[in-house]
């Protein structure tokens, strides 16, 4: 059955309909908009890392998809292992003194940015940010998102 959003018999919209209704929202503490038409808005590793680090460094506000939260986590439990290994591994002198440094330039650099994504996560999911003190609050993060806008912004479609 053919209906007015599509222009097959498809369940996907016509380019029409996608142009004019292609909502466009700026996420407040971002240079990054979000679509919220039916383009595809899924973010990868690196648009994650990017994200988290250098557009939203320290941005409590706003939303998280989950693939940008658990590719943060994912890079970040990378980075804290490679360093640690690389400590236990290096016997002294300069490469010990290095390994020393970036594993805790790691992880003091990264600890803003992972509270952060994880308090936006949060809010995708319709909890506050102080849910994040509660014990395995990660888990929360796991949840689905709300698939509506909520007060902590728009959907984004993911």
């Amino acid at each position: 059955m053919k209906d007015k959003l599509t222009n097959t018999n498809n369940n996907y919209p016509s380019r029409e309909f996608q142009e004019s209704n292609s909502n466009e929202y700026e996420i407040e503490g971002s240079q990054h908009t979000y679509n919220r038409g039916h383009k595809n808005t899924e973010i990868g590793f690196f648009d994650a890392i990017r994200i988290c680090i250098m557009e939203k460094y320290a941005t409590f506000r706003g939303r998280a998809t989950r693939a940008e939260f658990w590719y943060f986590v994912l890079f970040h439990t990378i980075l804290i292992t490679f360093s640690s290994f690389w400590m236990e591994g290096a016997n002294s002198g300069y490469m010990a003194e290095m390994a020393w440094r970036l594993y805790w330039m790691a992880y003091i650099g990264l600890f803003i940015p992972l509270i952060s994504v994880t308090v936006r996560r949060l809010h995708d999911i319709g909890r506050s940010g102080w849910w994040y003190l509660t014990p395995f609050s990660w888990l929360f993060c796991a949840l689905d998102s709300q698939k509506c806008d909520n007060e902590y912004g728009p959907y984004i479609r993911h």
